[in-house]
């Protein structure tokens, strides 16, 4: 945790990885995008930037620190002509600031490199019935950054450590790992990828791949099936699996195409951490949908805040 020592080797050098795989934006570019992080009025100074991406910190950066220039990496990667233009780069420095901290946790680190996630997982889907494959059954010690090629990069800027891992694993063969970015890239309108990644999956008989490539992932109606794809790993992560992360990431993926349920159940994993904000946005999207139970709870939310203010005052 920030104020601890960690590992400064490996912390300094995902910092310059990232900075790298956003196409190296200079200190004073990071300076000036930085103004415009979460309500800032003033750049970083050019001296933290440096010192950050210079390996220079013998602690973890704080996160008031490390987030305004991580999302101003990824802000410049993804102006016109940059090399990551479908990125989000609220999302990637969230993503980056799990990554840092795993990284200047050793333990942490030992605990996934031993299989310690892995095995929860399973512990999960064996008790609930579940047969979805486990994807991380090599679960991956964080590697250096140059050793990840272009596509992993591409993964990783993209979706996260999760693609990252989905791609290891549907590169080794895996078929379930194939459709699943294949679903993805469908929703992302990459259909190029997505073809690709659905006819390997399909060559492995997955039935979920072939209805997805029959569809054409570039049509609208390839994105719809696609989207209710999402939605059905998304409810298998988080009622079958408990994994709210990967639940997360697949019911956010079928939201955003529109889907009402995914919606619905994507707020309802935010009402659970707190975030009412996040939960009355996506229970918004779902009431758009004819979801009657999302616009009850959107009013219940718009109720509680209104009595909330009425105590203030």
């Amino acid at each position: 945790m920030p104020g601890e020592d960690v590992d400064q080797h490996h912390v300094a050098l995902e910092l310059q990885r990232i900075r790298d795989a956003c196409g190296k934006p200079s200190y004073e570019i990071i300076c000036q995008i930085s103004r415009g992080f979460n309500g800032r009025t003033t750049p970083l100074p050019r001296s933290t930037v440096g010192n950050l991406f210079s390996g220079k910190h013998a602690k973890l950066p704080a996160w008031e620190t490390a987030a305004p220039a991580l999302w101003a990496c990824y802000e410049y990667a993804k102006r016109e002509g940059g090399p990551m233009p479908d990125v989000d780069p609220v999302a990637e420095t969230r993503a980056a600031w799990a990554r840092l901290t795993e990284l200047a946790n050793p333990r942490h680190t030992l605990g996934r490199q031993s299989g310690g996630n892995v095995s929860s997982r399973d512990s999960a889907a064996a008790a609930s019935g579940a047969t979805t494959p486990n994807l991380m059954t090599e679960t991956s010690a964080v590697a250096p950054w140059e050793e990840f090629s272009a596509e992993q990069r591409w993964h990783f800027n993209t979706y996260g450590q999760l693609g990252v891992d989905l791609l290891h694993a549907a590169s080794a063969g895996q078929g379930e790992a194939a459709y699943r970015l294949g679903v993805v890239m469908t929703i992302d309108r990459h259909p190029r990828k997505a073809r690709n990644w659905l006819a390997a999956a399909s060559q492995m008989s997955h039935a979920g791949a072939a209805q997805l490539l029959a569809s054409d992932p570039g049509s609208g109606q390839g994105q719809a099936l696609a989207a209710e794809h999402a939605y059905r790993l998304g409810h298998t992560a988080h009622h079958g699996l408990g994994d709210r992360d990967q639940a997360v990431f697949y019911y956010k993926h079928a939201a955003k195409h529109g889907h009402s349920d995914a919606a619905y159940h994507l707020a309802h994993l935010f009402l659970g951490r707190g975030e009412n904000g996040t939960a009355a946005r996506w229970f918004s999207i779902a009431g758009q949908g004819e979801n009657l139970d999302a616009k009850r709870q959107l009013w219940k939310l718009g109720k509680n805040h209104t009595k909330g203010a009425h105590c203030e005052n």
